[in-house]
């Protein structure tokens, strides 16, 4: 049994328990104090709610919010006193009943049903209520009632609706795309490095990929930049950092501004600036041009030689404009072209200063500068096949051709050909043709310019000329007139005898008939020159009228007295029947002029005249003589009229200075051309065309076919043809197609070596002795180190050391021209099969 209690013991103990209790009052206080502060505070919550907040016990209204009261316009102290079923309206209190009896009993967690709610003032008002089940205690249920008026809750949907319908406007609208991108975690800290988070329609359009495929992915895998962009320091501005970005794999500039969300995470508004950065850049390319111009007007009024000039701008246009070469070509006739001035970046061979652009191979060049339209070689497939073949020829591609007009005649043309592996464009087109403006603006001022110094110096050399003629005029009709004066006068002596009176007479007949010449000269000139010569062609046989020819002059006295002069027809029997329609009277006047200075101008030797060649629609003549010749710097002046070449130093000769001119006139009214070959101390050849009637092809065919002897053929071979004038290199042409050997022209000897210095294909040469800038015995020289090949010569002289000289530098053979068709195919059929080896 326990030991009991002292009275000390008791008194310690209620001491504790009182103390005890005290702390229990203590902690009771401060818990009501605690749940008064929370119902205030969830009463305050509760209260300042917009939604109506209804606590009900069956039918009792337990608590109300000022939401409620408001609704239902009573206060506090009446709430009590309403009965929740009073204030819905009849229509739908049987309905709400029954679904706060589903709530009560446990069959329904929350429902929500539409009613109406009457107010103290007897005013309806179409609400939304929401059920939810309470249970306060464990005895009773308790109901919450959430009630909304209809009109807010169908503001606040068309709210919605309209706030959806402006972000769906401006996810369709707006032209600045956003990125949401995730900073990357590793060392690589730069913006393409970057995940994507999300983005708008916008940056979806702009990186041209849809939001299903970049979320997720890294930034660069979709955007591929010329320079990465390091994410710059976190900064409280907004989208400030600026960088302007090309894209590689879109071909696009893209503006950045980044902006910082958080630690790991940015937004990136990104804008396509790529129309603004070209334009930018067009601007600043037209601004220089602009400059460009302005300059090229300088230089235009500057005081320097014209070469000059062209050097320097063409300079300037290739530099602002990335052009690999610059050519200007100016229309020479109606038939070519001919290059003047070039200019190449540095590292590109200028092309030969001897290219031609023959407009009979390349027709359309010509035709669509003259439709003034431009020639893209850009677009090669859309080029005429003449063209692209021209290109090809001079190995060039992407070149842009405008033409050239000076006083709305077609002048030239200019070569741009592109640097670049991209077209120009339009604004770059345009301001080529402006360029070209220039151009043909300065070549307008020099070639008025040169045409006031033509035009000064042929005023003064035709008025030194008439000045000479008259003063030769003077003397040339009084040696005549003299003659027929003086032995008219003698021939009434009685006492002279009958040959003496007969010499005289012929005498005077002879004067008078130089006289005559003189007039009729004189009376042709002033015809030419002011347009009344007429030509009448009718049908004529070419070997009656050379037999006549051949007859008058085989009585020339100069060639009766001198044994060591002969005149020789030179007419073989294919030419005798060839149609031909010609001025009768205007033909022989040219042959008596050529004839009349061959033999006047030759003391020995021979004198040739007769066909040299013939085409299907052309023929041409010749007159050949050993006489003294002409020095070439003066044989471009003996076709103008009143011109007069001493050919001798010693020797005077007598003449008006009229009769080539007159040739020059009628040949090219008869629509032919005349041209000389002359050797000082040689002799002199002048060749003239004549056209043939449309039948004479036919007969010409046949012909061949007939006078054809060995059947030459040498389709596996190629042959050179070395030959500075066009239509000899045409009639070798028609000559040789019968063979069917391949043919390869160079207009001259430094072409020739060209020709070899790049190729090792050929079989046999044909070089002409006389053609500019390499002559054709230093050709075959310099041709004859590289490749060990047949060359024959040809020359219009069969005098002279022009045989010996061309086989003492090795040529195989020679031949004489007029060439004789059958005889220069023996000479090749000779030497032909030689096999080429190199040196």
């Amino acid at each position: 049994m326990a030991d009991s209690l002292s009275y000390k013991d008791l008194e310690n103990i209620i001491e504790e328990l009182k103390i005890s209790e005290k702390r229990l009052e203590e902690n009771s206080l401060q818990k009501e104090r605690v749940i008064q502060s929370n119902e205030n505070l969830y009463d305050q919550i509760i209260n300042n709610l917009d939604k109506v907040v209804i606590v009900i016990q069956g039918d009792a209204i337990k608590y109300s919010n000022q939401a409620a009261l408001d609704l239902l316009k009573t206060d506090t102290e009446n709430i009590e006193n309403i009965k929740f079923s009073e204030i819905i309206h009849e229509d739908y209190k049987g309905e709400l009943i029954k679904s706060i009896s589903q709530i009560v009993s446990g069959n329904q967690i929350n429902t929500i049903v539409e009613s109406k709610i009457n107010d103290q003032l007897g005013d309806s008002v179409s609400v939304r209520i929401i059920l939810k089940k309470l249970l306060l205690t464990k005895n009773q249920v308790s109901v919450l009632v959430q009630i909304n008026s209809i009109e807010d809750i169908k503001s606040k949907e068309k709210q919605v609706n309209d706030l959806r319908k402006s972000v769906d406007f401006l996810e369709q609208h707006v032209e600045e795309g956003i990125l949401f991108l995730r900073k990357p975690e590793g060392e690589d800290q730069t913006l393409f490095a970057c995940s994507i988070e999300d983005l708008n329609n916008a940056a979806s359009k702009i990186i041209q990929k849809e939001k299903n495929v970049v979320i997720g992915k890294i930034i660069g895998d979709f955007l591929e930049p010329s320079d990465d962009i390091k994410i710059p320091i976190e900064t409280e501005s907004d989208f400030d950092d600026d960088f302007e970005i090309y894209i590689k794999n879109l071909n696009k500039y893209f503006r950045f501004n980044i902006y910082h969300i958080s630690k790991s995470q940015i937004a990136c508004k990104i804008i396509d600036i790529t129309d603004f950065y070209l334009t930018k850049i067009q601007l600043n390319d037209n601004l220089q041009r602009d400059e460009l111009f302005a300059e090229i007007l300088n230089i235009f009024n500057s005081e320097q030689s014209y070469e000059n000039k062209y050097t320097q701008v063409l300079e300037r246009i290739a530099y602002n404009f990335g052009t690999k070469r610059i050519i200007i070509f100016y229309n020479d006739d109606q038939k070519k072209s001919i290059l003047n001035y070039q200019h190449s970046i540095k590292g590109t061979s200028l092309l030969s200063n001897n290219i031609v652009l023959n407009f009979n191979k390349v027709p359309s060049w010509n035709k669509m500068l003259m439709e003034r339209k431009m020639i893209l070689g850009f677009s090669e497939q859309y080029l005429p096949d003449d063209i692209l073949t021209f290109f090809d020829e001079i190995k060039i591609q992407k070149a842009y051709v405008f033409p050239i007009f000076v006083e709305e005649e077609l002048f030239g043309s200019v070569l741009f050909q592109n640097m670049g592996q991209n077209a120009w464009d339009n604004t770059e087109i345009n301001y080529l043709k402006m360029v070209t403006g220039l151009i043909a603006n300065l070549t307008s001022r020099q070639n008025y310019e040169d045409k006031l110094l033509k035009a000064k110096e042929k005023a003064e050399n035709a008025d030194r000329l008439k000045s000479s003629f008259l003063a030769n005029m003077s003397h040339d009709i009084r040696i005549p007139m003299t003659s027929i004066i003086g032995f008219s006068d003698l021939l009434a002596d009685p006492d002279l005898t009958i040959g003496e009176r007969e010499e005289f007479i012929e005498l005077i007949s002879n004067s008078g008939k130089d006289l005559l010449t003189l007039v009729d000269n004189i009376v042709d000139i002033a015809k030419i020159e002011t347009g009344q010569l007429k030509i009448n062609k009718d049908k004529v046989s070419i070997i009656n009228l050379f037999k006549d020819l051949y007859s008058d002059f085989n009585k020339d006295t100069k060639l009766i007295n001198q044994d060591d002069l002969e005149l020789i027809l030179d007419l073989p029997d294919k030419f005798h029947t060839i149609p031909f329609d010609t001025d009768v009277f205007r033909f022989k006047q040219v042959l008596n002029n050529l004839l009349d200075n061959a033999i006047k101008f030759t003391d020995k030797g021979s004198i040739h005249f007769g066909v040299s060649n013939i085409w299907p629609e052309t023929i041409e003549f010749y007159v050949q003589d050993t006489g003294i010749g002409i020095a070439e710097e003066t044989q471009h002046t003996i076709f103008e009229s009143f011109s007069k070449v001493d050919r001798s130093y010693t020797k005077e000769y007598n003449g008006t200075g009229l009769g080539l001119a007159i040739c020059k006139s009628l040949v090219e009214l008869l629509g032919g051309e005349i041209r000389i070959v002359s050797y000082p101390g040689k002799g002199s050849t002048f060749y003239f065309t004549h056209l043939l009637p449309k039948e004479a092809d036919s007969v010409i065919k046949a012909k061949s076919k007939l006078g054809k002897g060995a059947i030459y053929n040498w389709e596996d071979k190629i042959i050179l043809i070395a030959e500075d004038v066009e239509q000899n290199y045409k009639y070798l042409e028609y000559i040789l197609n019968q063979t069917k050997a391949k043919l390869v022209w160079a207009k001259d000897g430094q072409e020739a070596l060209n020709y070899f210095k790049e190729r090792n294909e050929c079989d046999c040469v044909l070089m002409d002795i006389r053609m500019p800038n390499m002559n054709g015995i230093d050709a075959s020289k310099a041709i004859l180190k590289l490749r060990d090949v047949p060359i024959i010569i040809q020359t219009a002289y069969t005098l002279g050391d022009e045989k010996q000289l061309a086989i003492n530098v090795g040529c195989v053979d020679y031949v004489s021209k007029p060439i004789n068709a059958e005889k220069l195919l023996q000479i090749i059929e000779k030497y032909i099969n030689y096999s080429i080896t190199l040196k």
